[in-house]
């Protein structure tokens, strides 16, 4: 009992919605949903994650940078039209924090505006909390599932198309959360964007190469 209050306590899973006036919430179509995983949502900045990370009782373990908004626009602009743009800082593209056996991993993706929260996933060992108590919170907090699978359960997005499917094919266009009582040794968590959301920004990210270097309308020769 102590082990499932401690889980419902430290998921701290939410039914309110990102902020609209957040700092990420003005990057291209961000993704948001209405769930958190430990005080942290899909679209919050780094910031936002540290803060919510540090009310939750977490420290930080690790952190990794990759290509910002610009530098993704660089990378693109040399891959499409061969153009040498300028070199830019990377950002942050991965943290994770730890509190005892538990572990919070944070997956950013790069925004105009700065990283924001594209993926978060928690896990806690297999042994530190039995199946039941782990299910009991999740339904205490979440409610029913959409699609359960046993050891699998999907809590999904009005209007998903791709809630039915099982791991490994699952592949959810909008934001989801993907939950596994029991996945190898541990019992995960894993809150998502979705499909289309990594498609929107893929696309933005084209157009904006696109607003910087346009295409030629005839050939110099």
């Amino acid at each position: 009992m102590a082990a499932y209050k401690i889980l419902i306590l430290m998921l701290g899973l939410s039914a309110g919605a990102m902020a609209a006036g957040s700092p990420a919430a003005s990057a291209e179509r961000v993704a948001t949903a209405p769930w958190k995983v430990a005080g942290v949502a899909l679209g919050m900045s780094p910031r936002e994650v540290d803060l919510a990370m540090r009310a939750a009782g977490y420290t930080r373990a690790g952190s990794s940078t990759s290509r910002s908004w610009q530098g993704e626009v660089a990378f693109q602009a040399r891959l499409l039209r061969g153009v040498t743009a300028p070199d830019v800082p990377e950002a942050v593209r991965y943290e994770t924090f730890n509190k005892g056996e538990e572990r919070i991993s944070v997956e950013y993706a790069p925004g105009r505006t700065g990283p924001y929260v594209a993926k978060a996933v928690y896990q806690i060992r297999v042994a530190a909390m039995d199946a039941g108590a782990f299910q009991s919170a999740l339904l205490t907090r979440y409610g029913p599932p959409t699609r359960r699978w046993d050891p699998e359960l999907h809590y999904c997005s009005a209007g998903e198309t791709h809630c039915d499917t099982r791991f490994p094919f699952y592949n959810p266009q909008l934001p989801s959360i993907e939950i596994f009582v029991t996945d190898g040794m541990y019992r995960t968590i894993t809150l998502a964007e979705g499909r289309k959301a990594r498609e929107n920004r893929e696309l933005a990210i084209r157009a904006e190469v696109d607003r910087l270097y346009p295409k030629k309308d005839k050939p110099t020769f």
